[in-house]
């Protein structure tokens, strides 16, 4: 397959280093770009380190998705560190089109969370917080996604139920039903312990969402706090408490961060064309033979 290739593009530093290998026997030039579980385990991964040193060997150039990724891999393997570019990812229009606004169920506020249920999600976290939030106010909670710890966040959903709290599980949705779920949502949650530059986050600003978001390197580039959503420590329902008493008493915080975040979308033009663009200018110049170190 590679001798037939102009260009191999992997993903992940596994693939990546599977792909130089077989790009340097084929002569095709080869790009991966890192996600943020490549990054994350590098300080306790020597397999994982070895992935990406060969990555970065093999590679004519390695792709990171936020500017924490690449720091962390420039500053463990300096001398590779030209061949490191940041792409970042991101959003399709459609989520510029949404109109955001007060809550669809007059009364209740609707608060979404995206992503698998995999204990790095920290689900439970956001379910845990909404016992600690202030006034007893109404809340409808959807965890959308599907994953290993399903059953025990349906457990923690069923105790957390209340006259003044709901809690619904509706499973994995297709791609193209995301823009209605966030049209009918007041706030978002992303409680992750780790990411990379989750495209979630990028459709919640997109349609202009208060965040509320576990305060990492993968998020803080897009959620700056007090400014384009509101941040809380990771695994403390506590903290993600107290952010959305703020939110729920206070609907200008609401609408100005919103507006903030669908801002930062607009004006750093991050749109999957724009992504794509970038693409293409790295596709062209390995294609030249264009490479660094």
């Amino acid at each position: 397959v590679a001798r037939r290739a102009d260009l191999i593009h992997a993903n992940w530093s596994l693939n990546g280093l599977v792909a130089g290998i077989a790009g340097k026997l084929a002569a095709t030039p080869v790009i991966t770009t890192l996600r943020g579980s490549d990054v994350s385990r590098l300080q306790h991964s020597l397999i994982q380190r070895t992935l990406l040193y060969g990555c970065l060997r093999t590679n004519c150039r390695v792709v990171a998705v936020n500017d924490a990724i690449k720091d962390d891999v420039c500053r463990l393997y300096p001398r590779y560190s030209t061949r490191v570019v940041t792409v970042p990812n991101g959003v399709d229009d459609t989520f510029l089109g949404i109109s955001a606004g007060a809550s669809r169920t007059p009364g209740t506020t609707r608060i979404t969370s995206i992503g698998n249920l995999n204990p790095n999600k920290r689900m439970h976290t956001i379910i845990e917080a909404l016992s600690q939030v202030r006034g007893n106010p109404k809340i409808s909670l959807g965890i959308v996604g599907d994953g290993p710890e399903r059953d025990r966040l349906q457990t923690l959903a069923a105790d957390a139920a209340n006259d003044a709290i709901r809690v619904d599980l509706p499973g994995s949705k297709a791609p193209d039903e995301i823009p209605s779920i966030l049209a009918e949502t007041d706030i978002f949650i992303l409680a992750s312990r780790a990411e990379g530059r989750p495209n979630v986050i990028l459709e919640a600003m997109a349609a202009g969402l208060p965040i509320v978001a576990s305060d990492i390197d993968g998020i803080r580039e897009l959620v700056v706090h007090e400014q384009t959503g509101l941040l809380f420590k990771v695994d403390d329902p506590a903290s993600l408490a107290t952010q959305l008493d703020r939110l729920l008493s206070d609907p200008d915080l609401c609408t100005r961060i919103g507006a903030a975040a669908r801002r930062f979308i607009t004006t750093r033009q991050l749109t999957w064309e724009r992504c794509a663009d970038s693409y293409q200018g790295l596709y062209q110049a390995c294609l030249e033979g264009v490479t660094a170190g």
